[in-house]
């Protein structure tokens, strides 16, 4: 299988290069739990990751129809 080259701004990468990258970064913020701040609110990593996987369980759970820019797909055949 041939992997997905992405171009972007004149630079080019892989996919696996990408989420490689992503997921150091991930395991970083896992072991320093920073504060994070967003309009006035304070938050810990742990807290919001834990947010943003919920919410992504409960978007996998009901599989919503997504539509922008005249197109429509289920939320399973973006996200998987």
């Amino acid at each position: 299988m041939q992997e997905k080259v992405i171009t972007y701004r004149g630079a080019s990468t892989t996919l696996n290069e990408i989420q490689a990258g992503n997921s150091k970064r991930t395991d970083s913020l896992d072991v320093t739990n920073p504060e994070l701040f967003y309009r006035g609110l304070s938050y810990n990593w742990a807290d919001v990751s834990n947010a943003n996987e919920k919410h992504s369980n409960e978007l996998r759970a009901s599989d919503p129809e997504i539509s922008y820019r005249g197109s429509t797909a289920k939320y399973s055949e973006i996200y998987g």
